[in-house]
């Protein structure tokens, strides 16, 4: 009886302790996700010459990759706690297996941070910042590389 009360007990702390950072560790693993998708649509677009668009769907909570005619292809979902606030949603892959330089910013309503991802050399490679506020110094910040 003792042996169960002490189990029960060391499970519903660790249960208690996980989940208030359970929508940061989802906030992170978002962004190797990201680039999976990303990566898995240049490749596409390099094997078939065909371009493909990469639509944010940001009240839905998901991103989409997708033909020009809206044939799905893959889909991934954004976090709850995450929200698309500048930046286009609608992204393209180019037949030639690039994509435009540009910054999206999102807002996390778990650590009331910004997450700045920017998209360079034709979208070969991304970074991904957090910062406390648009103000933040990159020294201040943490920075994710993908590429």
């Amino acid at each position: 009886m003792t042996l169960v009360l002490l189990v029960t007990t060391t499970l519903l702390t660790m249960v208690i302790t996980w989940m208030p950072q359970q929508p940061q560790v989802a906030e992170r693993a978002f962004w190797p996700a990201w680039q999976r998708l990303w990566t898995s649509g240049r490749e596409r677009v390099l094997a078939s010459q065909t371009q493909l668009r990469v639509r944010i769907e940001s009240e839905r909570h998901r991103v989409v990759l997708e033909t020009k005619t809206g044939q799905v292809i893959e889909r991934l979902n954004i976090p709850p706690t995450l929200r698309l606030i500048r930046g286009r949603s609608l992204l393209v892959i180019y037949a030639s297996g690039s994509g435009r330089s540009q910054t999206l910013w999102w807002q996390s309503s778990a650590t009331s941070s910004l997450w700045k991802q920017t998209f360079q050399l034709g979208g070969a490679i991304f970074y991904v910042t957090q910062q406390r506020s648009r103000l933040a110094t990159a020294g201040c910040a943490d920075r994710f590389e993908f590429g």
